[in-house]
């Protein structure tokens, strides 16, 4: 395992990219959120069109809630969620950690739920990581907080992780490449870029700055762009299937794209 501690982003260089897997991401300090307390946004791009919020309940193992795709009947892949304890995770792919060639691949969703059943701490989920079999089988950015308001961000590949620890005074963001991949730029830079912009200086931030204002931004637009502009520059987008917010044991969900007529932001407490 490496470890490494960055305290606050820094802006990339712009560049176009489209994936099909994509997601825009933060972790807010305390200081930095209108509640004083650490906040954990995830804004899911993927292909499964539709998924929805679950409580899970285990014998031995922590209850916790997460999204699941519409299609995961066994509760078997949670891509964030809280359990609790307060612990919460969740994750972006990343694009520049490893070359492309593994055939063991998308096992974040396992591993995600596994951590929402046994861990209390960061220190847990390290714990976790480090004990698993290799290949993990991920290309991710993984999130995660407790409850004593610690975060961080686990770039992590088949064979271990970095570690980039949250300072309470500010924030950390990802989309889909990872500060230390050295595998090209990773995608996601200009999603990345507007995240920064739209975060930085705030010191204000709550879960529906994130779900209800962030989400749904265009910015350096300032009007929506046009329907066949699928670029993917832009933090919403077609792919987009919810928002989602963790803050303490409550989990601030807007389910479908943000930014679609008549979408609601609901909070579900764990």
């Amino acid at each position: 395992m490496k470890f490494k501690s960055v305290f606050c982003c820094a802006m990339a260089t712009i560049g176009g990219a489209v994936a099909a897997l994509a997601c825009t991401s933060a972790i807010i300090g305390p200081g930095a959120s209108l509640s004083g307390k650490t906040l954990l946004w995830k804004h899911r791009d993927t292909s499964h069109k539709h998924n929805f919020v679950r409580r899970v309940e285990r014998p031995g193992r922590l209850p916790f809630i997460a999204l699941f795709n519409a299609s995961d009947t066994a509760l078997a892949e949670a891509w964030v969620g809280v359990n609790t304890a307060g612990f919460a995770v969740m994750n972006t792919a990343s694009y520049n950690l490893a070359p492309d060639t593994a055939t063991y691949v998308d096992r974040e969703g396992f591993i995600m739920a596994q951590a929402l059943g046994q861990c209390h701490t960061l220190a847990d989920f390290e714990a976790l990581l480090d004990s698993l079999p290799r290949p993990l089988g991920v290309q991710a950015n993984f999130g995660a907080i407790d409850s004593s308001g610690a975060g961080a961000y686990y770039e992590t590949d088949d064979h271990g992780y970095t570690k980039y620890a949250l300072r309470a005074d500010s924030m950390l963001i990802r989309t889909n490449f990872s500060l230390g991949g050295k595998c090209g730029p990773g995608l996601g830079r200009e999603r990345y870029a507007a995240a920064c912009h739209l975060l930085s200086e705030r010191r204000d931030i709550s879960p529906l700055t994130l779900t209800d204002t962030v989400s749904c931004s265009y910015w350096p637009r300032l009007t929506p762009p046009a329907p066949e502009d699928d670029r993917g520059q832009y933090i919403p987008r077609r792919s987009t299937t919810a928002s989602v917010v963790i803050e303490g044991r409550t989990m601030t969900v807007r389910l479908g794209n943000p930014t679609a007529p008549g979408a609601e932001t609901k909070t579900h407490e764990i």
